[in-house]
């Protein structure tokens, strides 16, 4: 049996494109964005689990794997709220991907 994981986070200054600040003021008349570069985290995670069976067959080292996957993804924005005339856009994307997974390693070990 086995089990994999991969966590990682990024912090740092996002970029709101100009012309997404331009649609956004036209959609919404009398408001202004407050930042066009907020502070955003990202986050990205990854879980497997599974069975494997290995060979050693000198100089290589064989793994045979099935399993099943579940990973994701989301992005968050920090921009404060909306006043009476600023607008904070807080563009969030959010991404969920799982399913069954084979998988074949082949590791050259030497003699």
């Amino acid at each position: 049996m086995y089990a994999a994981t991969q966590d990682k986070i990024g912090f740092g200054q996002g970029n709101i494109s100009s012309s997404g600040v331009e649609m956004a003021e036209a959609m919404n008349p009398g408001y202004k964005v407050r930042k066009q570069k907020p502070f955003s985290v990202a986050v990205d995670y990854y879980l497997s689990l599974g069975f494997r069976y290995y060979v050693t067959q000198k100089p290589f080292f064989v793994v045979i794997a099935a399993g099943y996957d579940l990973g994701g993804a989301f992005l968050a924005t920090f921009n404060g709220n909306k006043t009476h005339s600023v607008l904070a856009l807080s563009p969030d994307v959010y991404l969920i991907n799982h399913g069954v997974s084979f998988r074949i390693l082949v590791s050259f070990i030497g003699k």
